[in-house]
């Protein structure tokens, strides 16, 4: 059963070396992740991550886009570890996080190829409000959800 911490702001040199390592085992073939760089850039930067002992699984990171939106912006769980429900515990923990730190809404975008991705995200209650092509990333699908206590 894995483990599940969160970080705020920029991760820490040994959290952002683990993401980093993990990375081209989500995306074969992306270019290297500039994390940290990437990262600095943002307000409001949280992540949510899981371990199995000391070995990173998966993590969902993302940032404020807009007052009252964060958006949700990088993540996916190691394909050894896939279907046991770590995704799904990740959006939930980054979701309940965001409705306390008082957002209304959360967007995401996925390849429109990534179906397990937009399976998840369509069953945590995202809704499609748009499509992106920008190349070289093709067509992107853009999902939202609204915010609020049950």
């Amino acid at each position: 059963m894995p483990r599940y911490t969160s970080s705020v702001g920029v991760p820490s040199a040994e959290t952002a070396a683990a993401i980093v390592a993990l990375y081209p085992r989500l995306f074969p073939g992306a270019a290297p992740l500039e994390l940290s760089a990437r990262l600095a850039l943002y307000t409001g930067v949280f992540g949510v991550l899981a371990w199995e002992q000391s070995r990173l699984v998966g993590f969902k990171l993302g940032y404020v886009d807009r007052p009252g939106r964060f958006y949700s912006w990088l993540g996916g769980v190691d394909p050894e570890f896939r279907r046991r429900g770590i995704g799904r515990a990740l959006a939930a923990l980054q979701h309940d996080r965001c409705l306390e730190a008082g957002y209304t809404r959360i967007r995401t975008h996925t390849a429109n190829t990534n179906t397990a991705m937009l399976m998840l995200n369509l069953g945590c209650g995202f809704q499609i409000v748009g499509l992106t092509a920008l190349p070289p990333k093709g067509v992107r699908v853009v999902l939202e959800k609204p915010l609020s206590r049950p």
